[in-house]
């Protein structure tokens, strides 16, 4: 998340919210019901960068990714 204006700031075309292309992508890589991704991220308690986290979770979720959200003081 970096502005245009900071020195290592690079634009990149963002993908589609594809659920259900994810969806298969994961199933290809042997992931699904009987065997679920799950992923821990470690933030930081900051209620933006928290936030930030549970946007993912949701976002995640809706495919079928498991993600666990862990603060460190």
């Amino acid at each position: 998340l970096l502005l245009p204006s900071h020195p290592a700031f690079k634009a990149y075309p963002l993908p589609d919210y594809n659920p259900a292309a994810a969806k298969a992508l994961l199933a290809q890589a042997g992931y699904g019901p009987n065997n679920p991704l799950e992923l821990t991220l470690t933030l930081s308690t900051n209620p933006l960068v928290f936030r930030l986290g549970q946007v993912l979770q949701q976002q995640l979720a809706a495919v079928g990714v498991s993600l666990t959200l862990q603060t460190l003081e």
